[in-house]
């Protein structure tokens, strides 16, 4: 129980956790937050750019085991720089209309079924460009979907749920196994809906 212990604490995406599956995220978005931070501080603009894509790419191909979360933090930090570059650079991506929002949701599930299994918990990416195409349209894709939700009628449930994350994210295993052990087994339709969730997940 020590041994399980340690590997636990220091390897929170190798060893299953019981209390809370998803507590490896905690400590891989602090780690990402801070390569992320001291990089873009610290470096010339152009420098901190290519050494977090040169990271991100790294990450990807997960050669060692790192404690900590540290080898999801490394793909972690070329999401954030992805998203600190469309933000600052290409703002039109977040601002595109219906019609193009639904043909990039549409492709962008074609590229994840043409992809093999994803799991960023164990550093799980199939083939390496297809999963940063799939990922990042996705991200694309949700985050104009909600845009639009958020600019036809304000609703305080996305922002409460945008607002309280990490809440929620402790909460994960408690709903994964109400899931999973009293509902999924007696209800065809609860099936249904949980291989949708798990599509939704792995995008």
């Amino acid at each position: 129980e020590k041994q399980w212990c340690w590997e636990g604490i220091l390897f929170p995406n190798k060893i299953q956790v019981p209390i809370n599956g998803a507590i490896w995220f905690l400590p891989a978005i602090f780690i990402t937050d801070l390569i992320c931070y001291l990089s873009l501080k610290f470096l010339p603009r152009l420098s901190a750019v290519a050494l977090l894509v040169c990271i991100g790419i790294i990450g990807s191909f997960s050669i060692i085991c790192l404690p900590f979360s540290c080898d999801s933090a490394l793909v972690g930090s070329g999401f954030f720089l992805c998203g600190f570059l469309c933000r600052k650079y290409l703002r039109k991506l977040l601002e595109l209309s219906v019609g193009k929002t639904i043909i990039l949701g549409i492709a962008s599930n074609l590229v994840i079924f043409i992809n093999s299994n994803v799991n960023m918990r164990e550093n799980i990416y199939g083939i390496v460009p297809l999963f940063w195409l799939a990922a990042l349209s996705m991200i694309v894709f949700l985050f104009n979907i909600f845009r639009i939700i958020m600019d036809t009628k304000e609703n305080k449930f996305f922002k409460y749920i945008g607002q309280n994350t990490i809440i929620f994210i402790c909460t994960n295993q408690l709903i994964l196994f109400l899931i999973e052990k009293i509902i999924y087994p007696h209800n065809s339709i609860v099936l249904l809906c949980w291989k949708i969730l798990e599509l939704v997940m792995v995008t």
